[in-house]
């Protein structure tokens, strides 16, 4: 059984999850009702996997899990082969980019990895949408055959060459203008 911590920083979602979803905590199935960046600072434990998924929304990205001492904290917390996904909202082409362009840029400060894919082909790239990052702590190519199913979301891979190079800037806890950028994406959000 894949053993899970989920952090939570909100008791009554875990309770509406097991509620209205069915979701029934056990060993393998662990919530931690507490901040994220919390628990890292003070976790020992290593993961193969951490999906960042704060970022509900473009109104409420949590700064202080997009900087680069956040991504240094879960960088320590994998292990050698370990990944961290991140699910954030952006336009994969056109202007108001930024906030794309500084997450590239400080993921790729700490990871030596960072790809994306578009989970929603069927969206014009000009709209904002979920992108998964991948970052990876080990570079080395992986040889594994994909599952069919794998391969589909592979082919969706976003060109990242220009992103995070000549625009955007290394997110820090000192300055990160997530809610700056927020802003700006709203006008093209709401044109949809």
């Amino acid at each position: 059984a894949l053993n899970m911590d989920i952090l939570e920083i909100d008791p009554a979602l875990t309770k509406i999850a097991m509620n209205e979803f069915g979701f029934r905590p056990d060993e393998h199935k662990v919530p931690i009702h507490e901040d994220g960046r919390i628990f890292l600072n003070q976790n020992q434990k290593k993961y193969d996997a951490i999906l960042g998924d704060a970022y509900r929304s473009l109104f409420s990205i949590p700064f202080h899990l997009v900087s680069e001492e956040a991504m240094q904290t879960m960088y320590n917390a994998l292990n050698a082969n370990g990944v961290l996904l991140i699910n954030m909202l952006s336009p994969v082409e056109g202007p108001n980019r930024e906030l794309l362009h500084s997450m590239v840029k400080t993921c790729r400060k700490v990871f030596p990895e960072v790809r994306a894919f578009r989970p929603r082909p069927e969206m014009a790239k000009e709209h904002v949408q979920s992108i998964m990052l991948l970052c990876r702590k080990n570079s080395v190519p992986v040889t594994r055959n994909p599952s069919a199913e794998m391969a589909a979301m592979l082919s969706q891979e976003v060109d990242l060459s220009d992103i995070g190079i000549k625009e955007g800037i290394v997110l820090s806890d000192d300055f990160a203008p997530v809610e700056h950028y927020a802003e700006n994406l709203l006008d093209i959000y709401f044109q949809k």
